[in-house]
């Protein structure tokens, strides 16, 4: 149990009720180091309906980041198609092959 986050929650709560009607959305979750960020977002995947598949990507804290991090750490969730497509750097194809399966 995350202490203080309920009304995270029932914020998040609501939009996968909305999302289990269709209607999509983006969170963005953002916040200092150590405020809780990584334990919101478990405590996200941990209240999705069942057969929900969820990915959580980050961005690095570096001075020249790698390009498309998030993508990168969520490519095992994403498929080897899009994995595949961001080894080869087929920006146009990946993003519509990410389209495609989150679209699903």
């Amino acid at each position: 149990m995350l202490v203080e986050r309920e009304r995270d929650f029932e914020r998040l709560d609501a939009l996968i009720a909305a999302a289990g009607r269709g209607q999509g959305s983006v969170a963005l979750i953002s916040g200092e180091a150590g405020i809780g960020k990584t334990s919101l977002i478990r405590g996200l995947f941990g209240r999705l309906p069942r057969g929900w598949r969820a990915g959580a990507g980050g961005c690095d804290a570096l001075y020249t980041p790698r390009p498309l991090g998030p993508l990168h750490d969520m490519a095992d969730m994403l498929g080897p198609k899009v994995r595949s497509l961001l080894e080869t750097g087929e920006r146009q194809q990946l993003f519509a092959a990410i389209l495609d399966m989150i679209s699903r």
